[in-house]
């Protein structure tokens, strides 16, 4: 039992550090989305979020880990409009927040999302956890930030920012 623990730990350590630029398409592009989570484990988490650009056509982000990558988007101008929080379990919406952002995606090319992503639990009067984001505007040194920290991901030079 102990050696299982131990092989899955590795596997673990292992899998976290092989976060990679993804291969893209030649025709679409890249949205890098910047996350500052309290937590880097998923089941800290008890929803994750869609972030919708139209009716029926949304972004899902998760909540644990620094950086995520949305691939095979197709070039354009994209506004967000919606913001869902979903119980993974049962599909079920939580919460729905009217938000307002846009960001463009050029072919072959990757775009760093304007926002921050950010995401914490936090007890209530009650002592139960609820889970929280925040979507904070980027400025000029976080941004220089994230393009120190992408150019550390392995497969970085095959891509070029927008």
């Amino acid at each position: 039992m102990k050696k299982l623990f131990y092989s899955v730990c590795l596997v673990f350590v292992l899998c976290s550090s092989c976060v990679s630029f993804p291969q893209g398409k030649d025709d679409t592009g890249l949205l890098v989305i910047k996350k500052d989570s309290e937590y880097k484990s998923l089941n800290s988490y008890y929803a994750y979020y869609k972030l919708y650009y139209s009716e029926k056509e949304h972004i899902k982000i998760f909540p644990n880990g620094n950086i995520q990558f949305v691939n095979n988007l197709k070039p354009g101008e994209y506004t967000c409009f919606r913001l869902e929080s979903i119980y993974p379990n049962s599909g079920k919406r939580a919460n729905i927040h009217t938000t307002y952002c846009r960001f463009e995606i050029k072919e072959g090319k990757y775009t760093v999302f304007p926002y921050v992503f950010k995401t914490y639990l936090k007890k209530n009067s009650e002592g139960v956890k609820l889970q929280y984001f925040e979507l904070v505007g980027m400025s000029e040194d976080m941004l220089a930030d994230i393009r120190t920290e992408l150019a550390d991901i392995p497969k970085y030079s095959e891509w070029e920012e927008k």
